[in-house]
């Protein structure tokens, strides 16, 4: 019985191992060099889909002298995420340690986008060409000309990628201070920014970039940016209370720190100006079109003026309101004269007509 149970084992195993049609084999341990990785960094990997399974983006690495873990788990989920994760075998490790050297990163800080654009269009042919036969002199040019190139599709991607972050339809205007970025590979010819790996925008933060050429994959850079937005929006210049109306000089235009959870409106003053506040807003409080309405006729407690019409006369009453309303709706009154309550029609700012048969 024990040898059929050894037996069986050995058939259920050897099976899974050919029915997997990729397999990922895991060192406990693995030393990296590069700013990202891939999944060929860490990982050997055989059968179907290798080389596209290789080029799997796994992000940043971890930061100099540091390391990271990643477990059978999180690369199996990376795959499914990315359709790639039918039949997958693993061997090897269940997780594997990924160290980062402590070796110098070339880095651009204070970047001077002209500057670095006037390296990149001013290095004569010949010199190019000296370089690329290993010419010291004239290899530090290169790389300054490659990045300059990185940093106009770096800021591209950029403004890209914070826009898509936008959630308001006034003009957002985004200040950047490129402060550093450490390139890995090639800076192709397009750029996107693949997410945030820490800070929060706007803000201090580091950004993932990825850059292609002809749709593949060509590089990585870890970029430090500062990023500040403003929003010039219409806000109230003193504080108002409900039932006041909305003067000219009450509004005023004020440059605002946006940030993506803020939802601002694009109001035009002259829709508000000559409105009712329907509530009390501080000064300063960004403009929102609910906060305000028709003014009213007449309010109530205010005293009208009511003209009651007949075949060959006219009747001129003071009266107080007992209601609030517009022109066109009833509301009722008290005579000054007797103190009589009756009703009346709205015909326009305090003031009201009174029909015949409510006499």
């Amino acid at each position: 019985m024990k040898k059929l149970w050894m037996t069986l084992v050995f058939v259920l195993l050897n099976t899974s191992s050919l029915l997997a049609s990729v397999e990922i084999n895991l060192a406990r341990t693995i030393v990296v060099d590069s700013e990202y990785m891939k999944l060929s960094d860490i990982a050997s990997i055989q059968g179907d889909n290798a080389a596209k399974i290789n080029k799997v983006f796994l992000g940043p690495s971890p930061r100099n002298g540091t390391s990271m873990t990643f477990l059978r788990s999180d690369i199996l989920e990376r795959l499914r995420g990315l359709g790639l994760g039918k039949d997958v075998n693993f061997t090897g490790s269940l997780g594997v340690s990924v160290t980062r050297n402590r070796g110098n990163i070339s880095s651009l800080k204070n970047v001077d986008t002209k500057a670095e654009q006037k390296v990149l269009t001013t290095i004569p042919k010949k010199r190019a060409e000296q370089a690329i036969n290993n010419n010291d002199d004239t290899e530090d040019y290169l790389v300054k000309a490659q990045k300059a190139a990185a940093v106009d599709l770096i800021r591209a991607a950029v403004k890209e990628f914070v826009a898509s972050k936008v959630n308001s339809d006034l003009q957002i205007v985004m200040h950047t201070k490129l402060n550093r970025f450490d390139l890995d590979g090639s800076s192709g010819n397009k750029a996107r920014v693949e997410g945030v790996e820490r800070g929060k925008i706007p803000g201090h933060a580091t950004l993932a970039v990825v850059f292609s050429s002809d749709s593949q994959i060509s590089g990585y850079a870890s970029v430090d940016v500062n990023i500040d937005m403003d929003a010039k929006v219409l806000v109230l210049a003193r504080s108002i209370k409900k039932g006041d109306i909305i003067r000219k000089q009450d509004l005023a235009f004020k440059n605002i720190s946006y940030k993506p959870d803020l939802i601002l409106e694009n109001v035009n003053p002259r829709d508000i100006v000559g409105t009712m506040a329907l509530k009390n807003v501080r000064s300063g409080v960004p403009v929102s079109a609910a906060y305000f309405g028709k003014p009213l006729d007449v309010e109530k407690g205010q005293m009208i003026t009511v003209l009651v019409k007949g075949h060959g006369f006219l009747i001129k009453e003071m009266a107080l309101a007992l209601n609030s309303g517009n022109a066109g709706e009833t509301i009722k009154v008290e005579s000054v004269v007797n103190k009589s309550i009756y009703p009346v029609r709205i015909t326009g700012r305090n003031k009201a007509d009174m029909p015949i048969n409510a006499l």
